[in-house]
């Protein structure tokens, strides 16, 4: 039985997923098996991936279905101790799994266990900016409370988790949104569960892959049900904070769009007391001002510098 099992769906990243697999490769601890849930690409993804014959790896072709459907039968058919996710774009660094492994070793009675990444955004990295409060000389924590710690950019990534197979084999991905995954899954099952957290970037997420960007609308989506957190849990503060954020999130991105329906919708669920002077502020804008703004956002990250809304 391998220790990890790493699960990764696959959707047209031809031009991405060697790099993903290579990074797999290279890591210095090598107790594992691969499995790729080939989830209907139509473009060279299936062929180059064949092609490697790597020995670890096993393919399994289905018709696409979406990445919460790819995750759940790659789990499914997982056999490792213990499940690592990677999006077929990302970059691990060579040190993550033996990382993983030892922060199990650690805290050998926890089921969850995550480590912080740069991002990558027009060919440069960047740290991300989160809420969480780092303690000097600590890299290991135990985090009581997830979602205080996720006010901002979130601490952790789907890449950068590692699940006990039987949590994950039995908390599965909602199959029924098709954005907001990592949200749906965080407020369903990370309520009650302690994460261990390395406050190491040892996972590199890629947002050069022009291909993520689709070309339908969010107001064309299926989101999470925020409605049914906030209702779930009246009494939990900053799971009651973290909702709104993601409502505001939601009501941005439909700011954009012009739906003004569902941008209502959102604003009503919110208590501003959640929100930054800054964000009630952005929330009254009109649409001219947010594309502008958008768009000075895009130009600063190109020069490394990001501003936070």
């Amino acid at each position: 039985m391998p220790f990890f099992s790493i699960v990764i769906p696959l959707y047209n990243k031809a031009n991405f997923i060697l790099a993903t697999l290579k990074s797999v490769s290279d890591q210095t601890f090598e107790n594992y098996e691969i499995i790729i849930i080939n989830d209907g690409s139509t473009d060279a993804s299936l062929s180059k991936v064949e092609a490697l014959k790597l020995p670890k790896l096993s393919i399994h072709t289905q018709e696409n279905k979406g990445l919460s459907a790819a995750r759940n039968r790659g789990v499914a058919l997982a056999k490792g101790q213990y499940i690592a996710l990677l999006d077929a774009d990302d970059i691990w660094k060579p040190s993550y799994l033996k990382s993983m492994f030892n922060l199990i070793e650690n805290y050998p009675n926890h089921q969850v266990f995550g480590c912080s990444y740069k991002e990558s955004r027009n060919g440069r990295l960047l740290d991300i900016h989160t809420s969480f409060e780092a303690q000097p000389n600590q890299t290991s924590y135990v985090l009581e409370d997830f979602f205080s710690a996720n006010f901002n950019q979130f601490i952790v990534d789907q890449s950068s988790l590692v699940f006990e197979r039987n949590f994950i084999k039995t908390h599965k991905f909602n199959e029924h949104i098709d954005v907001g995954e990592d949200v749906d899954y965080y407020l369903n099952y990370f309520a009650s569960e302690q994460i261990i957290f390395l406050n190491r970037s040892l996972m590199i997420k890629n947002y050069d892959d022009k291909e993520q960007l689709s070309s339908s609308k969010i107001s064309e989506k299926r989101v999470p049900d925020l409605e049914h957190y906030k209702n779930r849990y009246p009494s939990n503060t900053s799971i009651q904070k973290y909702i709104d954020i993601q409502f505001y999130k939601l009501a941005i991105k439909y700011t954009y769009e012009n739906n003004k329906i569902k941008r209502q919708k959102c604003i009503l669920q919110i208590n501003p007391l959640h929100l930054s002077q800054k964000q009630r502020l952005l929330l009254k804008s009109p649409k001219w001002i947010m594309i502008g703004l958008r768009k000075f956002k895009f130009l600063a990250l190109k020069l490394n510098i990001r501003i936070t809304t």
